[in-house]
Formats: C-alpha cells, sequence, structure tokens
C-alpha cells in the first residue's frame, strides 16, 4: 500500500483560478429531490482534491456580485488569502440530475474582468505562489473572462523566482502559459489533437506532441488518454500508466484529480512512480463519485497500488 507519511506535513499550494461558478443540482435520492448548492470550477476542483489529499490548497479567484456572495460562504478558509473583490458577479448554472442524466436548465457566464481587477488577480497568484513555492495554473474555461497573456506573464514571474508551476491548460491560455514557461503540464490527448500539438492520439503520435510541447516551454509533460490511461514524459522518463478500470457515475472532474495528485506528488517529493500511480488513482477513483474531484484518501491510496506503469522509449 502507498502510505500517507508523517514525516511529509500537508503542503502549502496555490490555486490560480481566474473564474469560479455557482453550481446549483437538483438531484433525486430515494425517491426524494434533492437542492445542492456548491462552488464550482476548474480551480475550486484542483483545490478540494487537494484538501483530500492532505494539502493545504489557497484558491486566487476573483469573486462579486449575489453568486460572490454565495462563493465566498462556500469556500470558507479556501481561499482566505487569494480572494479578489471583482465589480462582476461570478458565473453560475443549474443542473437537473433527477432522471440520471445531467440536463443544463441555465448558465449565466461570468463578464470580463476589468483592468484593474485584472491586475489584482495577477498580485494575488504571484504572491500567494510564491508564499507557497508551487502554484497550479488553471484555466477560464467557459467563461474567458480575462487575456490569455495575462498566463504567460504570471508564469514567467513565478518560474524566474523558482516557483514550481504545475498548469492544466488548453488553447491560446495553454500557449501563452508555455511562452512564459511551464514546469509540469497536464494536457488531453483530445486537446494535444484539437490544439494541433499532435497529428493523432496513438503513442507515437503523443509523443511527438510531448516533444513538441517541450519544445513551446514545457518542462514535463502528463497526457490523460480517459479509457486508455495516460503517457508521462518527467525529466528523461518515459511510461504509460493507467488505473482499473472503474464503474462511472460522472467522468468529469477524473483530469484535475490527477493534476492536483500530481501538484500534491511533487510538492512532497515523490519518486516518479509513486507520483504517477498516485496521480492515475486518484483520477481513477473521482468518476466513481457524483462530487467532481472529490473522493476518499485511503481508497486512494489502495487503488494506487493497483495502478500499472510500464516505461517506454519514445
Amino acid at each position: 500500500m502507498v502510505e500517507a507519511t508523517p514525516e511529509a506535513p500537508a503542503k502549502r499550494i496555490a490555486v490560480f483560478a481566474p473564474t469560479m461558478q455557482l453550481s446549483i443540482t437538483l438531484e433525486s435520492s430515494a425517491g426524494h429531490d434533492e437542492l445542492h448548492v456548491h462552488a464550482a470550477g476548474q480551480g475550486f476542483w484542483v483545490a478540494r482534491m487537494l484538501t483530500v489529499l492532505g494539502d493545504e490548497p489557497v484558491l486566487c479567484t476573483p469573486v462579486g456580485g449575489e453568486t460572490g456572495i454565495a462563493l465566498r460562504a462556500l469556500l470558507g478558509g479556501l481561499a482566505a488569502d487569494g480572494l479578489v473583490p471583482s465589480p462582476v458577479a461570478n458565473g453560475a448554472y443549474v443542473h437537473d440530475r433527477r432522471r440520471g442524466t445531467r440536463d443544463e436548465l441555465a448558465r449565466v457566464p461570468s463578464p470580463a474582468l476589468d483592468r484593474h481587477t485584472t491586475d489584482d488577480l495577477a498580485s494575488a497568484g504571484l504572491a500567494c505562489g510564491l508564499r507557497a513555492g508551487r502554484l497550479v495554473m488553471t484555466g477560464t474555461n467557459l467563461d474567458g473572462n480575462i487575456d490569455a497573456s495575462v498566463f504567460g506573464r504570471l508564469c514567467h514571474d513565478l518560474r524566474v523566482a523558482d516557483v514550481d508551476v504545475i498548469a492544466d491548460l488548453a488553447g491560446e491560455e495553454l500557449r501563452a502559459s508555455l511562452d512564459g514557461g511551464v514546469d509540469l503540464l497536464k494536457i488531453s490527448d483530445e486537446e494535444m489533437v484539437a490544439d494541433g500539438w499532435s497529428s493523432g492520439r496513438s503513442r507515437a503520435e503523443l509523443a511527438d506532441g510531448v516533444h513538441a510541447l517541450r519544445e513551446a516551454g514545457a518542462r514535463d509533460v502528463v497526457v490523460s488518454r480517459a479509457g486508455d490511461g495516460a503517457l508521462a514524459a518527467i525529466g528523461d522518463d518515459w511510461c504509460t500508466f493507467r488505473a482499473p478500470e472503474m464503474t462511472v457515475v460522472e467522468h468529469r472532474g477524473a483530469g484535475d484529480s490527477m493534476t492536483a495528485a500530481l501538484a500534491h506528488g511533487r510538492a512532497a517529493g515523490m519518486p516518479i512512480g509513486r507520483l504517477l500511480r498516485l496521480a492515475a488513482a486518484a483520477s481513477a477513483l473521482n468518476v466513481t463519485r457524483r462530487g467532481l474531484a472529490s473522493g476518499h484518501l485511503g481508497a486512494i491510496l489502495e487503488l494506487a497500488e493497483l495502478v500499472e506503469l510500464v516505461p517506454f522509449e519514445p
């Protein structure tokens, strides 16, 4: 079993989250309707999994409007040092899952942040990253509420200060971040093909894409491949790795769980094998739960022992 080590205390990890949504979901349990209200968004989901793994994440995120008031209460101390007051409201969505499918009833995106709020958000990310020594960079997803160049500036400034930058991005936000430099990039095979980094999803094609990402500014790269497992290039070591296939209750959030586990493992100084097994296990367990990027630490650690890791030459 992969054991939690008492000599490795909780690590402070900053999470740059330029957008945060209020999630309202209708569910049915044992024939009774339920209403669930949660914080949502890639940055929050990464932070939640970091908490499951025993770390102390700090969200750097804007909050404003009535939705922002609700998010402040839901986040608690998770973002105390990184909350940035915003003149515009956070986004929100309403989902109905009472029939077993996720039906979107309404979505209100967050408007673009003005220059002053964007500057404050970037400064908060810099301050929290410098304080923690490591930062996870997440995207704006569907909101697109800040300019992609902000990612590049922040990555550059953090890395020149020897802060470890872990990114889970795609599109122009990824390209801007690569210009600034990224220590570890987590990306899906679909994103690699869609963004033109890879010509296909075979192992050889993805390996070529990893070389291209490294040339563009990524030091280490992990490529998630859904049911096909994942591919990693960490330093000079290349391998594929996969956890046993779990029953899927909710596929969303698996990638964010993997990103959080990679950040946790790097902060703890884990060797490559243990790092990748933990990442695969956190991702695999997430699909068995309705809560995105949620998990049970004991189950993650046990499942990590069953992850198959196979080295290969690119």
